[in-house]
């Protein structure tokens, strides 16, 4: 679990070298978008979602060890579109699989429960 909050903490004061650093060079990314390959794959993924965004921001809610050292992650992001111009806030559900002490697999879900469901946690 350690390892995914130091990568957010240093994502969140804009240190991206450091957090990219805890992912696997060889790292899988599936999002609503699409699956991303290996470090590359994640900036492609994060600077593609950021980018759609004015005023992004985005906390840490919660975050929970799961079975098999997988973490969960509830995100509460909020922004306004970059296209639409209206006021979103959402709280969706990650999954970080860790191998070899580095984050080898990232899975988004639209909702942290689904998430929480799909780790074998309950609420």
């Amino acid at each position: 679990m350690e390892i995914v909050r130091r990568m957010y903490e240093a994502y969140f004061r804009g240190d991206f070298e450091t957090a990219l650093s805890a992912f696997a060079e060889d790292v899988v990314w599936e999002d609503m978008n699409g699956t991303y390959q290996g470090r590359d794959g994640v900036v492609e993924a994060t600077t593609r979602w950021t980018g759609a965004w004015d005023d992004l921001r985005q906390e840490l809610e919660d975050i929970r060890d799961a079975e098999g050292g997988d973490v969960v992650v509830a995100l509460r992001q909020s922004g306004r579109g970059k296209g639409s111009g209206v006021w979103v806030q959402t709280v969706t559900g990650w999954i970080y699989m860790i191998s070899g002490g580095e984050i080898s697999r990232v899975r988004l879900f639209t909702d942290p429960a689904t998430a929480m469901q799909a780790a074998g946690l309950s609420e």
